[in-house]
């Protein structure tokens, strides 16, 4: 409950995860103190079978994130790494974002 009163901000959600994808990060995929942000928004099934959901709160690209620099107290910055789907300046543009968007402590 302190963490929470703590990350719990008057101007909106406190933690942005900028690529959420299917939100595998989170033990709560619904947590309410996360923005969830992606590029894409879709329902795929994966070569093994599975149904891969991607429903973010925002639409949005990591490389020009859609909010103000200092939004967030917290950012979690997790690209996708597997098929290639990231390229070294992408992830490097990602991560300049993630810490423009997060606050100083």
């Amino acid at each position: 409950m302190l963490l929470r009163r703590f990350l719990m901000t008057s101007d909106g959600k406190p933690i942005l995860d900028a690529c959420c994808g299917s939100r595998m990060f989170w033990f709560d995929k619904d947590n309410p103190l996360v923005e969830f942000m992606d590029i894409r928004d879709e329902e795929v099934y994966l070569s093994d079978g599975q149904l891969c959901i991607v429903h973010p709160n925002v639409i949005g690209d990591f490389t020009n994130m859609p909010f103000p620099d200092n939004s967030f107290k917290m950012v979690v910055f997790d690209p996708p790494t597997s098929f290639g789907l990231v390229r070294y300046p992408t992830s490097t543009s990602g991560l300049v974002n993630s810490i423009k968007t997060g606050r100083p402590s």
